[in-house]
């Protein structure tokens, strides 16, 4: 069930934004679970995995500088915004659009994921207020 929130996510992200099906949504979320240590509580095990495949970041400002350190090519800013709502389907954006939007973007649910299945990226913001960029450890 989409909310007033996700409405509103959607309105200011136009027209760069596509909503996926839930066929669509749940293998993106199968995906990501492939390529990242899911734990318990729907959150990367980032300690799982190797440093030199994320870092922690403080400001959103730090995403895009972050994805070029990881990502081997340059940065594809196609990518699908998740949330931990199984009832709020997956859309498809760019980056910087995400970026210049993000208070509308976290707002839609409490965990949310920037993801990226062809250069493998994920960006976790984490509802205590952490956040991480990383790549999937075998795609380095």
């Amino acid at each position: 069930m989409k909310s007033v929130l996700f409405d509103e996510c959607i309105e200011v992200l136009n027209p760069e934004v596509a909503i996926i099906s839930q066929e669509e949504t749940d293998k993106l979320f199968d995906q990501l679970e492939s390529m990242f240590p899911i734990g318990m509580a729907s959150r990367i095990m980032w300690e799982d995995m190797d440093h030199s495949y994320y870092s922690t970041l403080q400001e959103t400002t730090e995403v895009f500088p972050a994805l070029k350190k990881l990502v081997t090519d340059a940065v594809d800013p196609n990518m699908y915004i998740l949330w931990n709502d199984a009832d709020i389907p997956v859309i498809e954006t760019d980056i910087h659009t995400a970026l210049s939007h993000i208070d509308d973007v976290l707002c839609v649910a409490s965990d949310t994921w920037f993801f990226n299945i062809h250069q493998k990226y994920v960006v976790e913001f984490y509802h205590l207020g952490e956040m991480r960029v990383g790549i999937a450890p075998y795609s380095k």
